[in-house]
């Protein structure tokens, strides 16, 4: 009996050892990863022996307090959380990359529908013109053809281009930026859409927040036009203070915001994402039948200046 304390020391000492051990492991270059699921199953083997031999106690109250205090289920519950954390971040990168799979295709749809075909009807309409001159006709009304068409491949590039970075957001601001693309929405989805602001002197907010509430607006009303069947937009822009408020509402079909899972949902994603990347909030809410209002929020200041 009076080596049992000795033993039970020993006995600790020997399972402080093994976690350590595998602990290394994962710190090691090269080493085991830590969301390798045979981390998860040593620790567990761990805290199964040190309970079978009386090292670590099972019961509630304060022996509780001492397992969870203890090295071995300190261990597990490290490997548990960062195998947790790596695996929401996988499936967050996965998420984002189909985004930008999602953006790039749109682009190269665009591109295809609308420039490429204008540009094959111009290389069509260069020919008949080469034609016309070789047989000694009018080559005048062909030509005012031709530039007109090569007018709506220039006006379809720049609506890209726009879409893609307006330069009216770096030269002017978000608040021009807003009006102008709030137009051209409107005219491009067949929606009325209404634009105001708030709060802003002539005032220009950091590049990453103008950038960040132009795409907020972008993203919803892309929402709008897949989901919800509306009629009208109304988009409010507010500078109160150091916060800066923009709300994107549609008179749709709406939706029941507690089925939908906004990680399956990439416009929705991109809109957390960019709130949250500047300390943001979204708000989000809808109403079958009655529409869907976004808000986000976030600090007029760059909350990483100096990255």
């Amino acid at each position: 009996m009076d080596n049992e304390p000795n033993d039970r020391s020993q006995e600790l000492a020997a399972l402080r050892a093994a976690a350590q051990g595998v602990l290394d492991l994962i710190d090691r270059p090269g080493g085991v990863a830590a969301d390798d699921p045979r981390l998860v199953g040593v620790f567990s083997e761990l805290v199964a022996a040190a309970k079978s031999k009386g090292v670590l106690p099972s019961s509630s109250g304060a022996d509780r307090a001492a397992l969870e205090r203890s090295p071995t289920f300190l261990a597990e519950r490290q490997a548990r959380t960062v195998a947790q954390a790596l695996r929401e971040a996988k499936s967050l990168a996965r998420r984002l990359v189909e985004v930008q799979e999602n953006e790039r295709r749109s682009i190269a749809r665009e591109l295809h529908d609308e420039a490429g075909q204008a540009l094959a009807s111009l290389r069509y309409g260069l020919r008949l013109l080469e034609r016309e001159i070789e047989e000694g006709g009018s080559a005048t009304e062909r030509v005012a053809e031709l530039m007109q068409r090569t007018d709506a491949v220039i006006d379809s590039l720049h609506r890209l281009v726009a879409d893609l970075r307006p330069a009216s957001l770096d030269h002017l601001g978000l608040e021009a930026a807003l009006r102008q693309y709030s137009r051209s929405a409107g005219s491009k989805f067949g929606l009325e859409v209404r634009f105001k602001a708030r709060g802003f002197g002539g005032e220009r907010l950091p590049q990453v927040v103008e950038t960040a509430l132009y795409r907020v607006v972008q993203e919803a009303m892309a929402n709008v036009v897949r989901h919800a069947l509306a009629t009208r937009v109304d988009v409010l822009l507010e500078h109160r203070g150091d916060r800066v408020m923009v709300m994107i509402e549609d008179d749709g079909v709406g939706f029941e915001p507690d089925l939908v899972e906004r990680g399956n949902h990439f416009g929705l994603l991109g809109i957390q994402e960019r709130a949250e990347a500047l300390g943001g909030t979204l708000t989000l809410e809808s109403t079958p039948g009655a529409g869907t209002t976004i808000v986000v929020e976030v600090a007029s200041a760059d909350p990483n200046p100096d990255r």
